[in-house]
């Protein structure tokens, strides 16, 4: 078995990075590592106090280590401390860290990065997980937190000492925009989306492609694509334009492929083209490759001409020129009667000739 060091927050993802290393046979954790700020004995993190911290260490069974940090910490000097930390481990024959990450890319090529230098390998148990189903799937498994604080741009301060579970997750604030996206009614309000219950609450949902809302934080990323400037607030991206009116608009966009991930989160649709399983994961299809002994996900479409035996169940019907399509996402599909007599499916290009090459 690897042996891993867990970096411990005190939060709730961490904790469940930890239920998924305990349940994967491949590691066997050697200990918890936390950093704490020096002056207030608090969890560098979340500012969850050092007694609290311990007694979350002693209930897992698991040595923890504390790296003690000044107030105000440079950069530098928390390197510093952190190298001392990686040399100790390192020497005592552990080579690896995880992390409970889930989609700060910057944040997990510095840790990586790193970590590298001392010969020491970043895991990210989590990493990638739709953070909704990941709730979900946290408050079915019984997992218990508490909101230490909040930012008041982003959610109202109410929150601040709340329970994690239902409740708080189908909690709809106040000030939320209505939004109609292909017959469905969405909520946007502190740069979340919600939908309505059957039970009278409201559950927090994937953002829907396509719906425009009248603004994004200001502490949005910009960067030009081509022609297009498009704005990126966590798992959310906009581009922005004008409604009738001339009113600015924020226009919700797929989010970007990754070229490649790690896993593909449970309950992802699927279908064979040609052999080839493609999944579909945040608007984009992925294959499996392996690679000198590694298994991943790289981003990739089936090719025109393609033959599917079965469609997924998320196609819709399409009806261009007599002619029925089946669309699921950017892939289209025809049927075919092979020389068998038997029925197929073959991807084609998309019938209104959007996807072929202008010739100048």
């Amino acid at each position: 078995m690897k042996k891993v060091w867990l970096s411990w927050s005190s939060g709730k993802d961490s904790a469940w990075a930890l239920h998924m290393l305990k349940q994967n046979p491949e590691f066997e954790v050697a200990g918890l590592v936390t950093t704490v700020n020096q002056q207030f004995k608090r969890v560098a993190m979340h500012a969850v106090r050092r007694e609290l911290l311990r007694s979350q260490a002693a209930s897992t069974g698991l040595p923890l280590h504390e790296i003690n940090l000044p107030w105000p910490c440079s950069n530098v000097e928390y390197e510093s401390a952190m190298a001392e930390f990686l040399e100790k481990i390192k020497a005592d024959g552990i080579s690896r860290v995880a992390y409970g990450d889930l989609y700060l890319e910057d944040i997990r090529e510095y840790r990586e990065s790193t970590l590298a230098q001392f010969g020491i390998e970043a895991v990210f148990p989590i990493w990638g997980r739709d953070t909704r189903s990941l709730a979900a799937e946290m408050i079915a498994a019984g997992l218990r937190a508490t909101v230490t604080c909040v930012d008041p741009k982003q959610l109202s301060a109410d929150f601040a000492g709340r329970e994690f579970d239902a409740g708080f997750i189908e909690a709809l604030p106040d000030g939320a925009e209505t939004i109609e996206v292909d017959g469905g009614t969405y909520y946007y309000a502190d740069w979340s989306f919600w939908q309505a219950t059957a039970a009278g609450g409201y559950v927090a949902v994937a953002p829907p492609v396509g719906a425009e809302v009248s603004s994004i934080p200001d502490e949005s990323l910009s960067e030009e694509e081509g022609d297009v400037v498009v704005y990126q607030f966590d798992e959310l991206y906009f581009t922005r334009d004008t409604d009738e009116s001339g009113k600015t608009i924020y226009r919700v966009e797929p989010q970007p492929p990754e070229e490649e991930i790690d896993e593909i989160p449970a309950g992802s649709p699927s279908f064979v083209a040609d052999g080839e399983t493609y999944y579909y994961v945040n608007y984009n299809f992925y294959v499996q490759y392996e690679e000198n002994g590694k298994t991943g996900y790289v981003n990739g479409e089936p090719e025109i001409g393609a033959q599917v035996d079965t469609l997924p169940d998320q196609v819709t019907t399409v009806e261009e020129e007599g002619v029925t399509y089946y669309q699921f996402d950017s892939v289209f599909f025809e049927e075919v009667e092979g020389d068998d007599e038997q029925t197929f499916y073959e991807v084609v290009g998309s019938p209104d000739g959007s996807d072929e090459e202008v010739e100048n």
